[in-house]
């Protein structure tokens, strides 16, 4: 079979696995890979740590795009001969990350950018990731963070449109009223939501927003910039069920001006957080609030006691 113009061809050695003579045929994406270090942590709250990442080589993240909102990338947590495979890969980081041997393939987890910052030194990418009791592969990778340690980064290209690429956030254009609601696994998107709302990027102009957010304690709390006349209630968990807060103060939420038919069809909903969570709060806004299924967006962004 003939190897398509462009393609290339991956050989790694890795112990005593070997990934020979994989074809990576050429997609032409918004997605690039990128090499990223970690330039320092800062823990925000007791459950929340924040990663500021920084070029590895000079200007690695020059292309990396900051559509805003809820943008998803992610993170694979590769160093050495995987990482510059990888790396090189390109736009086809993926599927070369699938053509590793089981024994060699890096964690790879979904983010929120939560913003990019231009610095003296070149851009700087901020995520934050939610720091669990038991963590598993990403998650003891961000207990251990230190200046230095290596990752790489699958990001929208800067200036690749479409404007928001990545991002799930997405009203219609009659929407007047939204609705957050999550918990501490999307407060990273939120917070970023939140911030380009109160800008209005998307053009929604003046319109209700309510915020309902679920977190570990009350020290988990976080300052937020929030359009103006914004309502952000605040649920700890405080050792209670995981969802049991969130979806109590959710049946009890009545959105002003949501009595009528009309008012409710306005409004749009975004839901994000441990997935059956998220699959009864779509259960009520759609079964007994009334709001239309199309104008709800949810994500799992985790699973109780096992994976997605």
């Amino acid at each position: 079979m003939a190897t398509p113009a462009g393609a290339h061809r991956v050989d790694l050695r890795l112990g005593e696995a070997y990934l020979s003579g994989v074809t990576i045929a050429p997609v032409r994406t918004a997605y690039s890979v990128f090499r990223a270090r970690v330039a320092a942590v800062h823990d925000l709250t007791p459950s929340l740590r924040r990663v500021a990442l920084e070029g590895d080589g000079d200007g690695a993240l020059d292309d990396l795009g900051d559509p805003g909102l809820d943008t998803r990338i992610k993170l694979v947590f590769a160093d050495g001969p995987v990482a510059d495979v990888l790396a090189e890969a390109g736009e086809q980081w993926y599927a070369a990350w699938l053509a590793l041997p089981d024994a060699a393939r890096p964690a790879l987890r979904t983010y929120t950018t939560r913003r990019v910052r231009e610095t003296a030194g070149g851009r700087v990418l901020e995520v934050d990731l939610v720091r669990h009791p038991d963590p598993g592969p990403a998650g003891a990778w961000a207990e251990a963070a230190a200046p230095g340690d290596r990752v790489l980064v699958c990001a929208p290209v800067r200036g690749v449109p479409p404007r928001h690429l990545g991002a799930a956030f997405a009203p219609p254009a009659d929407t007047g009223s939204v609705l957050l609601v999550g918990d501490e696994t999307a407060l990273p998107a939120v917070s970023r939501t939140l911030e380009d709302l109160a800008d209005d990027p998307v053009g929604l102009g003046a319109v209700a927003v309510h915020v309902l957010l679920e977190v570990p304690t009350a020290a988990d709390r976080l300052p937020l910039r929030v359009p103006e006349g914004a309502r952000v209630t605040w649920l700890p968990r405080d050792g209670a069920p995981y969802g049991g807060p969130l979806l109590a103060a959710l049946g009890d939420w009545t959105p002003v001006g949501c009595a009528t038919s009309t008012a409710r069809a306005g409004l749009y909903a975004w839901v994000a957080g441990e997935a059956a969570v998220v699959r009864a709060a779509r259960r009520h806004l759609v079964r007994e609030a009334g709001v239309a299924r199309e104008r709800v967006t949810f994500m799992g962004y985790w699973r109780l006691g096992g994976p997605l």
